[in-house]
């Protein structure tokens, strides 16, 4: 079971570029909408402009507010997650799986995996997407930075 590649790192930077440059578009045509509802408003009728104009502001601010705080935010953690695995040396670890519990590590949902290793307890992490693990099954884990790469069950 391979969990992760030094080609992920790439991928999702690559992913956050394109995030970022769907953000900017958005920005983009909010500002164009806006100025165009603020120049096209005359006399009495300036309040409807001037109430589509805040409802469409508060609806951008929320979708930024939503965007920097969820997807942006967790590929920024990968990334730096990604980095420090890269330069990281890779050790083995084995021993049988005792439990297994979730946290949030550095903005990451992750798993954290028990193992007892011939009389002592090791804990490593891995991303919640790697999710086929069992209890009481003996595996044996190549981790880098505290988190899994690539395991087997033997």
């Amino acid at each position: 079971m391979i969990f992760w590649t030094e080609n992920d790192i790439l991928k999702e930077k690559a992913a956050l570029k394109k995030s970022a440059i769907l953000y900017a578009a958005v920005a983009a045509g909010y500002l164009i909408v806006s100025v165009t509802l603020l120049l096209t408003s005359k006399g009495r009728e300036y309040f409807w402009f001037m109430v589509g104009d805040i409802a469409l502001s508060v609806a951008f601010a929320w979708g930024s507010f939503w965007f920097f705080t969820n997807p942006f935010a967790e590929r920024k953690s990968l990334i730096a997650l990604y980095g420090k695995m890269t330069v990281s040396e890779e050790y083995v670890e084995t021993g049988v799986l005792t439990d297994i519990s979730e946290i949030t590590k550095d903005g990451l949902l992750m798993r954290t995996l028990t193992l007892d290793c011939e009389g002592s307890v090791r804990t490593v992490n891995a991303l919640l997407r790697q999710n086929d693990f069992e209890k009481g099954a003996t595996y044996s884990f190549n981790v880098r930075a505290g988190v899994v790469v690539s395991g087997d069950k033997k």
